[in-house]
């Protein structure tokens, strides 16, 4: 399926009436879905993850009543004893249909606070759990690819197309510097090289010749094509 930015445009998103959250408790989530499989994902997607959300919370039905002190408050307390799915029942809604994939929209939980306690004198805070990963995590395993996207209605739609002609365009700008740059420093790297190559040269030559020192170096510019046998009658 093509990029998102492409396939939701602000023509598809009104006419298929779908309104994406984005509160405090809510959030809303793109889904694609293999054609084959629309039927599967209407009839299960209310209860994708149903071990992501935690429901649970002081048990006053059997602790002696509303207040009473049952060990399950604060850093205690125990939101997974009673879990369920983070997704808002009957909030699917269809989008559009490209090629083999359907494109769905979905409302979910945002996620929930784990509880702050105090501990000696000091006030620990709570740590915020985020759903989506999660929920992501969950809706792979029955092969169902939630995609992040964040809509924003006043924003430019942007083709593929056109971002790709503004990276060549910035890398043809960068090209330009890259250019200027070695030509001013080749002189350098290759006086480095070369000289590195006369070292080179001079070890080798203690190493085959042994000391003191009795040999001369020397450079040869070979003509095209020549380089095969010159180095076959340095090697005799």
């Amino acid at each position: 399926m093509a990029p998102l930015e492409e396939v939701l445009t602000p023509d598809v998103i009104q006419g298929s009436g779908v309104q994406f959250l984005d509160t405090d408790y809510l959030r809303t989530v793109v889904v694609v879905i293999n054609k084959a499989a629309e039927p599967e994902w209407l009839n299960v997607y209310q209860g994708i993850g149903t071990d992501i959300a935690g429901y649970g919370g002081p048990d006053w039905a059997s602790g002696g009543g509303c207040g009473q002190n049952d060990g399950n408050f604060g850093a205690e307390i125990d939101r997974q004893r009673e879990t369920g799915s983070p997704v808002v029942p009957g909030s699917a809604t269809r989008v559009v249909a490209e090629g083999e994939h359907v494109l769905y929209t979905v409302v979910i939980l945002k996620g929930q606070y784990e509880a702050g306690h105090i501990e000696g004198d000091e006030f620990k805070q709570g740590n915020f759990v985020d759903f989506f990963d999660n929920f992501k995590a969950s809706a792979r395993e029955k092969r169902f690819i939630v995609r992040e996207f964040e809509y924003d209605p006043s924003a430019k739609t942007v083709s593929t197309q056109e971002q790709a002609d503004d990276l060549d365009a910035q890398v043809q700008q960068q090209k330009g510097s890259m250019v200027r740059w070695c030509k001013t420093h080749f002189g350098e790297a290759f006086s480095a090289w070369v000289h590195v190559k006369v070292i080179r040269a001079f070890v080798e030559s203690v190493l085959r010749y042994g000391l003191p020192p009795n040999f001369v170096l020397a450079v040869l510019k070979l003509t095209p094509n020549k380089e095969k046998q010159v180095m076959q009658a340095l090697d005799r």
